[in-house]
């Protein structure tokens, strides 16, 4: 309990993009925050992947009007899924929980 009440700030930085180095390298014998940065890691490199996906798919779909609104459409209904789940972790760390997003509770980047 101890390691949450003192980490719970630097593990709700784990959800900021580029802060989630911060905890990385900061707390490294917090389990609260190291389980809380690996998930922020994990959705970072989510996110990069599906701005990728969205550019390449809109490239390839630039003269299809009805491709290109769809690829558009799931985009933003997965970056809107990101985004509460970002917010959800956020009121957790906050509140000193830790709750395994569906799907990506299985990656594990760091130990």
């Amino acid at each position: 309990e101890a390691d949450v009440r003192q980490n719970k700030v630097l593990a709700m930085l784990s959800y900021f993009p580029l802060l989630v180095f911060v905890p990385i390298f900061a707390c490294v014998n917090s389990r609260f925050a190291r389980r809380h940065a690996n998930q922020g890691l994990v959705l970072l490199l989510i996110n990069a992947l599906s701005w990728i996906s969205v550019g390449v798919g809109y490239y390839v779909t630039l003269e299809n009007e009805v491709g290109s609104l769809i690829i558009r459409s799931v985009f933003a209904l997965f970056q809107l899924a990101l985004f509460v789940a970002l917010l959800v972790q956020i009121f957790n760390c906050l509140n000193g929980k830790y709750t395994d997003i569906p799907l990506i509770d299985k990656i594990t980047l760091l130990r």
